[in-house]
């Protein structure tokens, strides 16, 4: 009883902060080993284990003794109740009262999201039955529900992969893992890729998973989580949210300052009516830099730690006007351009910082009627 006291408090306490909650209703980590990639775990202590239950035996629920750690969900019996999959009645029963007591709660507010898996694609069959499942609860309360869908497919390379979450007709959002192990430009092409395939039937992509910092097994410093905030920003995601410790940044003052400076700028022009052309840059030198354009109008530029480019703004018809912003908590709003440089008609402008560090570079164009 205690988890639904305190489910019902953070209903409560969002509602209050006008803030959005996420409610993801599977985590297949929770059905698996530990994160230590240890197989004794999650598992061996969660309640739809057989073990810790009378309900149903190993044998009548379909489960095995052990699922190790980063077993797929399409692999995992959990995963494959549903009627379209191995129709197990008897473990579905309880999965569908959980999702129920969950919408007993929620249904009440007007501010949760749902996504059927946390990271990881459950299958189309899977997720398709608790979508439908969510919306008919819901339709009872004449209540219109948001739901995402989530997977580490959905940036791979191949269409066979981003095919796993259409049709988009059942997704109102997509939610894209942070693809950890890459890197960089990679992590970017992948995301506008995606960005892509669905411009047709454009729905929000969030990333709510930033998870790199000094500490993380396959990162080396803090600069790499900097940098997933803002090509993410800069790619056009709806949401983005840093990951708690120990190896995350979380929101530690690096992560309030890449924050701060990006509704500071939020301020100036909308994010929302730009697109990404990465085409406009040439001459990078060392890490690649990333724009958002309103071609002609307004520019955002993420230049990376140590990072040049060249920014082709052949379209503008008018002057420019420059802001930089350095994204570093230290100089937060010191060194932060308090009056614009001046840009004369060109076509290639060179974007060099004024300093070391990450930086951000703002360019409108000079006497916008809007």
């Amino acid at each position: 009883e205690d988890y639904w006291i305190r489910f019902e408090r953070l209903l409560v306490e969002t509602e209050k902060r006008d803030i959005v909650v996420q409610i993801d209703i599977w985590d297949h980590y929770d059905f698996t080993g530990s994160n230590n990639f240890s197989e004794e775990g999650h598992w061996q202590a969660h309640p739809y284990n057989p073990k810790n239950n009378i309900n149903y035996d190993l044998d009548e629920s379909s489960f095995v003794v052990s699922y190790p750690v980063g077993q797929s969900t399409n692999n995992h019996s959990f995963f494959l109740t549903t009627p379209d999959q191995n129709n197990n009645v008897l473990v579905l029963k309880y999965q569908e009262r959980f999702v129920h007591k969950i919408l007993d709660y929620t249904l009440d507010y007007n501010h949760v999201l749902y996504c059927i898996n946390s990271e990881t694609n459950g299958g189309l069959k899977w997720y398709t039955h608790w979508a439908r499942f969510i919306r008919e609860k819901a339709s009872l309360k004449n209540k219109r529900v948001y739901i995402g869908k989530t997977s580490d497919n959905l940036v791979k390379e191949g269409k066979e992969h981003i095919e796993t979450l259409d049709p988009a007709s059942m997704t109102d959002f997509f939610d894209i893992p942070e693809i950890s192990y890459d890197r960089d430009q990679t992590i970017w092409n992948k995301f506008v890729s995606v960005r892509n395939h669905f411009k047709n039937y454009p729905h929000p992509i969030n990333t709510t998973g930033t998870s790199a910092a000094a500490g993380y097994n396959f990162v080396d410093n803090d600069q790499d989580g900097i940098g997933r905030f803002w090509r993410n920003l800069i790619g056009g995601s709806a949401a983005i949210r840093f990951q708690s410790p120990d190896s995350r940044l979380d929101l530690n003052d690096k992560a309030i300052s890449c924050i701060k400076t990006a509704r500071k700028i939020e301020t100036m022009v909308q994010f929302w009516s730009m697109q990404p052309y990465n085409n406009l840059l040439s001459e990078l030198t060392e890490n690649t830099s990333y724009v958002l354009a309103d071609i002609g109008r307004s520019y955002i530029v993420y230049i990376p730690s140590g990072g040049e480019a060249t920014l082709d703004v052949s379209d503008a018809e008018n002057s420019l006007e420059l802001f930089w912003f350095e994204i570093d908590p230290a100089v937060m709003g010191k060194r932060n351009a308090q009056f614009p440089e001046f840009v004369s008609r060109q076509s290639q402008l060179r974007l060099k910082p004024p300093g070391q560090g990450n930086w951000v570079a703002v360019l409108l164009q000079k006497n916008r009627a809007d």
